[in-house]
């Protein structure tokens, strides 16, 4: 069995026995050991959330995108364009900055917005 040993300043020490007095515990190990088992799964458990939601923004984009290609692929009116470009300004600024990297690999932002607004800057 090992053995973790670690220094702690006074201020470190007030917060350690006010924790482990709120708990009830007495043995400071156990108070330890369970506080770092329970933190350490807790964010094991964030961790997997947020990988699952990366998938699905991932797998999200990847319907834009392939969106895009087929409407670009055949012949589309205007008004079908302008649509999916708006829907794409509008979802843009509530995906997390990994996925906005992603997007801006692929399209540029400021001439989707150039193309809704026309030349003059007004929506038409």
């Amino acid at each position: 069995m090992g053995l973790a040993q670690f220094r702690t300043t006074e201020a470190e020490e007030e917060v350690i026995a006010q924790r482990m007095a709120l708990r009830g515990d007495t043995n400071r190990s156990e108070h330890f050991r369970r506080a770092y088992f329970q933190a350490a799964g807790e964010v094991d458990q964030l961790v997997g959330e947020v990988r699952a939601e990366m998938r699905e923004h991932s797998q999200q984009l990847s319907e834009i995108r392939n969106l895009v290609y087929r409407m670009a692929e055949r012949e589309s009116s205007d008004i079908e364009m302008r649509m999916l470009a708006a829907l794409l300004v509008l979802v843009y600024p509530s995906v997390d900055k990994t996925l906005q990297s992603k997007i801006d690999k692929t399209l540029d932002m400021r001439t989707i917005e150039k193309f809704l607004n026309g030349n003059n800057g007004t929506v038409r």
